[in-house]
């Protein structure tokens, strides 16, 4: 599995206050590694293409995207971290892994007849954009006197998946309060920023190293 990971280090000392609101760790432990994992109808800023032809915000390799994962996690996770308050300050270090498995190659092909000729203009399986969404192609796209024989198509898919490693300076599990918390904040960010359709909420699972 390829992976693409990000060691965050927070100030000189490597610690940060660890102060989301679960009423300090007045909860069930339940682990400081978890994988979160996120399925979405992505718009092109959530895909990446290594065809010089990429469209407007596609990524040009699955590791640039992966990268802007990961930005979008450690601005959640930090900002979780400076605005919320919790009764018994932590210190913590962590680290990211985005895995580039799942990550959507999308060969977007425009839906345009270039000219009045009968062709196919593309395969089934190529991608087109429509209303800053990415769709495939279930059947081949023809054109037929200059005009557009449209064929079945669906919402595009793809697979996001986190593992998050905290270190403690007190050896205290997080909570699945917690997780919830920066699963969500996670999400949050990447709807607002790519405008994709996430399916449901991220899926938590407690991960070994």
């Amino acid at each position: 599995m390829i992976k693409y990971i990000l060691s965050v280090l927070i100030f000189p000392a490597f610690l940060i206050s660890f102060i989301f609101s679960c009423g300090a760790f007045l909860c069930a432990p339940f682990s400081n590694s978890a994988t979160i994992v996120y399925n979405a109808e992505p718009s092109p800023s959530l895909t990446y293409s290594t065809n010089v032809s990429r469209v407007s915000g596609q990524y040009p390799t699955a590791a640039s995207l992966a990268g802007s994962l990961q930005s979008t996690a450690f601005s959640a996770i930090n900002s979780l971290a400076t605005q919320a308050r919790s009764y018994l300050p932590l210190y913590f270090t962590y680290t990211v892994t985005v895995s580039q498995n799942g990550l959507l190659n999308a060969n977007v092909i425009p839906q345009i007849c270039p000219d009045n000729n009968q062709r196919t203009i593309a395969a089934a399986g190529t991608h087109f954009v429509q209303n800053n969404k990415v769709f495939v192609r279930l059947q081949p796209e023809n054109c037929t006197n200059g005009n557009l024989q449209t064929g079945l198509s669906s919402p595009a898919l793809t697979t996001i998946n986190y593992t998050i490693n905290f270190r403690t300076s007190t050896g205290l599990r997080l909570c699945y309060s917690h997780w919830m918390m920066i699963a969500n904040a996670i999400q949050s960010r990447l709807e607002n920023d790519t405008r994709s359709t996430f399916l449901g909420n991220g899926v938590i699972t407690s991960a070994t190293v």
